[in-house]
């Protein structure tokens, strides 16, 4: 791992070591943290910053943690909201074409089943078999940050599961932020039972193009207990 990657890792382990005591970790501690992180996570190679997801994981439950008790809800859309959003619009939509209009040509994808590379891959893989069945999906923000040409989301997902043959098996009946619950169906739509399971973290960062164009750098999702 490179000088670079070796900074953002310890940089993002500085921020959990810092989070043990919850209340004490400021916003504008977090701020100094990601951003630092990121920028170098963002100029690393393919490789390295594979080697970063897990400390990456870990920086993401931090500013979760961090921006339940140091932010207030706000009444306006932020613009990372808004890029979210519309990304999740073409995914329920299943536009493979308007998904992939929304990437960076070097977008990275991670989630506790796929790790994905590039536009093209995620585009041949992950955006072709996920939205038929994962889909009906909304957020709720949680943390926003927007800096020069760098921005980021963190948050919470809610999504429908269905199976193969396009049959709802999971429905989502209500949600709070960390917990959503279920209606589970059998394969010819008969309720089976209710559960409980947690919500799905994401962490979403955009790079602005030479157009100006805010575009999905980085895909991360962990999916709650």
């Amino acid at each position: 791992m490179n000088t670079s990657l070796q900074n953002a890792v310890k940089n993002i382990g500085d921020a959990v070591g810092q989070s043990t005591n919850y209340l004490a970790l400021s916003s504008v501690t977090v701020d100094t943290y990601a951003a630092r992180s990121t920028q170098q996570f963002l100029t690393a190679n393919r490789w390295q910053q594979f080697l970063a997801m897990f400390a990456i994981r870990n920086l993401t439950f931090v500013l979760i943690m961090a921006s339940s008790m140091c932010l207030k809800a706000q009444d306006k859309m932020t613009l990372t909201d808004s890029l979210v959003n519309k990304f999740h619009e073409a995914w329920n939509s299943n536009d493979l074409d308007a998904m992939i209009s929304m990437l960076h040509p070097d977008a990275f994808f991670n989630s506790p089943y796929q790790l994905r590379y590039t536009r093209d891959t995620m585009a041949a893989t992950v955006l072709i078999w996920n939205p038929p069945r994962i889909k009906d999906c909304t957020t709720t923000e949680v943390y926003s940050h927007v800096e020069n040409n760098l921005a980021w989301s963190i948050g919470y997902l809610y999504c429908n599961r269905y199976d193969s043959d396009g049959v709802l098996r999971k429905k989502l009946v209500d949600r709070e932020q960390e917990m959503m619950r279920f209606e589970i169906y059998d394969d010819e739509g008969n309720w089976i039972k209710n559960e409980e399971e947690g919500a799905t973290e994401y962490t979403y960062i955009f790079t602005r193009d030479k157009e100006g164009n805010w575009k999905i750098k980085v895909l991360f999702y962990h999916e709650g207990d």
